[in-house]
């Protein structure tokens, strides 16, 4: 499997600290095996090995938390993105 830089400097990273954040505004771009890549970032005993499509169940609300654009707010309450249209 060919790695990126990015995915190899978290091994390195983890290994000098005790508390790692990663942080991505698009964490999902629809390819499961990607996904699980990242996941396996976060919690390699969970996540590790081949993706197989359709075997794989994942629960992930321990790792990260969805949020919608449409639902995201000011500290005001204005909606942080206002609508737009096409």
């Amino acid at each position: 499997m060919k790695y990126t830089k990015r995915y190899k400097v978290d091994p390195l990273l983890s290994g000098l600290t005790r508390h790692f954040l990663l942080m991505t505004a698009t964490p999902h771009n629809g390819k499961e095996a990607d996904f699980q890549l990242l996941l396996a970032l976060l919690d390699g005993d969970r996540f590790e090995g081949k993706f197989r499509d359709g075997v794989h169940q994942m629960d992930v609300s321990d790792l990260m938390r969805r949020m919608v654009r449409e639902n995201l707010l000011k500290f005001g309450g204005r909606p942080l993105f206002p609508e737009w249209r096409m």
